[in-house]
């Protein structure tokens, strides 16, 4: 397996970020989860993008709640007018009635999230699925060309069907920072009104490394689908996976 990397700019990119080849890029089409809406009996399930995405996997979310905090602390510190700022970019978003109290608390909570995982709490995204708590000897490491795959594990206990939302044997789970994506096969959007504290936690997250992280459940059937280190970014580029290496630069910058 090489894991060196071909698409034009990652490997330079990685390089800046550390990661002195500890992580691995990984490339597969997965559906989003998308959310159910509409009147009983009748409901649809919208946002369920078929999306083809490259991933680096191997990067955790404490090290990348580590450089975020670092990274807003130095933003505020340069920006006296940050949550003016911020509470304008909100109502920008979308969130008309948007207030600077608002912005204030999106920052304070953040600010408490970003202390309790530095202070040795667990917590991420919602992968959908119940794997927190689970021991150690049920899950083992992805392997290519015999290889493990750094962040990524496939599940290997028992199945679960009276729980929808357990692991099934053989999935594949991985965590790391999205560093494209794109859109396969599109689907109905719902366009759901979020609360101005909502849009603004969300907005502080698009401006750090944070905002990067993500994590996939990957059936086994997607696992021929799935390439790691250069077959992964070779099958990202012929793909046409738009990567901004300028872009993921920007956001883990610290002056």
């Amino acid at each position: 397996m090489n894991t060196n990397a071909t698409h034009a700019g990652i490997a330079g990119v990685l390089a800046e970020l550390g990661d002195s080849g500890q992580g691995n890029l990984a490339s597969f089409v997965v559906r989003k989860k998308g959310v159910e809406r509409g009147p009983a009996g009748a409901k649809k399930v919208y946002d369920d993008d078929f999306v083809h995405v490259l991933v680096w996997t191997g990067f955790q979310y404490q090290a990348l709640v580590e450089r975020s905090s670092r990274k807003l602390d130095e933003m505020i510190a340069k920006n006296p007018r940050f949550i003016q700022d911020l509470a304008r970019a909100v109502i920008d978003a979308g969130a008309a009635d948007a207030t600077i109290q608002d912005a204030a608390e999106a920052l304070q909570e953040i600010q408490a999230h970003f202390r309790h995982i530095l202070d040795g709490g667990t917590a991420g995204p919602d992968d959908g699925d119940k794997t927190d708590g689970l021991p150690d000897s049920v899950w083992e490491p992805l392997k290519a060309d015999g290889v493990a795959v750094k962040g990524a594990k496939v599940y290997v206990g028992p199945p679960r069907p009276d729980d929808p939302r357990a692991p099934k044997p053989g999935s594949v789970y991985l965590d790391g920072v999205k560093l494209g994506e794109k859109v396969v096969e599109g689907s109905d959007h719902w366009d759901t009104k979020q609360k101005p504290k909502t849009v603004a936690k969300a907005t502080i997250r698009s401006w750090l490394p944070v905002g990067l992280y993500v994590r996939y459940a990957l059936g086994p059937d997607a696992l021929p689908d799935l390439k790691v280190g250069k077959e992964a970014s070779e099958s990202a580029k012929t793909a046409s996976v738009v990567v901004d290496p300028d872009k993921i630069r920007l956001l883990f910058k610290i002056a």
